[in-house]
């Protein structure tokens, strides 16, 4: 079959299209030691989706840098560090990330936004070309990268259900569109992913662009984009929604592997964002 990536009529291999290394961190800092997918909720996982997709020699490129950045930025941030510097690798992880994503909705993009699909499979193009080396840049595309936290407070609004688990435990991958633009979305847990493709350059974001080289603070990150934000609320409200469709015995099964292990449920991270989630139910409820 033919590679994704270098073309060539290659053995290929089982791809991740989110690394398998956050596939370990959840089960790792869950408290039952499973994930379960918001599309499928009544089913336990061991590790993310694959496809087919790319040759032994292009999943061992990506590779590189998938450990550069789980290495380097994914688990130091997990244990509290805030500002990271990176290498041409940071900007070869998004845009692998990025095109991988479109590459696999490519088909269903084209249903959906056939008027819009050119830019798409332009960008593509283009990527896939300087995963190769074949060009020094991605350009005129940007990448940003939006790191996430827990919420204390909102001022004169309030948080959808379900906002800190999509936010800190889930991962996500779509290609958003309006009626005139096009953009890559790649969710990891508390971190965004975010492209610009039609137009490919973004407003309202700072200290989030990803460059061939230096330095990222997510203390110092802002983001006024209306659009973002109410895609990403939309994303939280339907990752809700598809979780509320958990059957009674999935539920059981969830309670008692974490009665199984209660010391492991009160260190799981999990634990922590299903207590930050009560006390936003809490807050709503009193305001």
């Amino acid at each position: 079959m033919t590679c994704a990536l270098c073309s060539e009529n290659r053995v290929l291999r089982e791809s991740h299209i989110i690394p398998k290394f956050v596939a370990r961190w959840l089960k790792e800092t869950s408290a039952t030691g499973y994930m379960r997918q918001a599309v499928n909720p009544n089913l336990r996982k061991q590790d993310l989706p694959t496809q087919k997709l790319l040759c032994d020699e292009c999943e061992n490129r990506l590779s590189r840098w998938e450990a550069q950045f789980s290495q380097s930025i994914f688990l130091p941030y997990w244990n509290g560090e805030t500002e990271f510097s990176y290498d041409d690798w940071l900007l070869k992880f998004a845009v692998s990330l990025i095109w991988r994503s479109g590459l696999v909705q490519l088909e269903n993009f084209r249903q959906y936004k056939p008027n819009l699909v050119h830019h798409l499979e332009r960008a593509l193009s283009v990527w896939q070309d300087f995963l190769l080396d074949k060009i020094s840049s991605p350009e005129p595309y940007t990448h940003h990268l939006l790191f996430m936290d827990f919420v204390e407070n909102v001022e004169g609004s309030s948080l959808p259900d379900g906002f800190h688990w999509y936010t800190l435990r889930s991962i996500d991958t779509t290609i958003p569109a309006t009626s005139k633009a096009v953009y890559g979305y790649v969710k990891l847990p508390a971190m965004v992913f975010f492209t610009g493709i039609y137009p490919n350059r973004l407003s309202g974001w700072k200290n989030t662009l990803i460059r061939k080289r230096g330095k990222i603070s997510a203390s110092k990150q802002r983001i006024s984009d209306d659009t973002f934000g109410e895609f990403y609320i939309d994303r939280v409200q339907l990752a809700e929604r598809l979780s509320n469709m958990t059957s009674l015995k999935q539920r059981e099964k969830i309670a008692v592997a974490i009665k199984s292990n209660p010391e492991r449920k009160l260190q799981s991270h999990s634990f922590q964002v299903f207590i930050a989630e009560q006390i936003w139910k809490q807050k709503q409820k009193a305001g």
